[in-house]
């Protein structure tokens, strides 16, 4: 590899006059554009750090969205559940009432109950031989009275009655 100024070159055996290197030198670059790449690369820097946190803010928003959308379904649910308990618990109660007026209507409804209210309450008693009315019903006992019609009349309080009344 060759070093400094000269390149030495080494064939074989023999020796070869040293050659002076000719170098391209490239054109450093002025400070004004290196100061411009600077520049660049931190507005790129800025410009992605502020692309990463506006991507975190929708995320985190998304998130949060997604999250109050949870609760929200999720107490709606409770209120349902509860609404439904109370259903359930009304139902039963009902049940229990129902059950206790069927007992009474059972109680009330026997004969020797209906009977003991009967005499006791009402002062009936029970009917012998000379105390039944017996009455037949296949002669036509009504055929003289004739059938009356009845009609309804109508009030005049409305405006339309009012109306025709004036117009008649």
């Amino acid at each position: 590899m060759p070093r400094g100024q000269y390149s030495y070159g080494i064939k074989g055996n023999t020796a070869v006059k040293p050659l002076k290197r000719t170098t391209i030198r490239k054109p450093k670059k002025s400070e004004e554009q290196i100061r411009k790449n600077k520049n660049n690369r931190k507005k790129l820097f800025k410009k992605q750090k502020q692309n990463d946190r506006k991507y975190m803010l929708t995320v985190v928003m998304v998130i949060l969205g997604l999250g109050c959308v949870t609760v929200a379904g999720d107490s709606k649910i409770y209120k349902m559940q509860k609404s439904v308990t109370t259903l359930e618990n009304q139902i039963s109660s009902t049940n229990e009432e129902n059950e206790a007026l069927r007992v009474k209507i059972l109680k009330y409804s026997s004969l020797s109950n209906i009977e003991e209210s009967a005499s006791n309450g009402l002062g009936m008693h029970i009917p012998h031989g000379d105390d039944v009315v017996k009455i037949d019903f296949s002669n036509n006992y009504f055929k003289d009275v004739t059938s009356n019609n009845h009609t309804v009349k109508k009030s005049n309080n409305s405006f339309l009655s009012f109306l025709e009344g004036i117009f008649k």
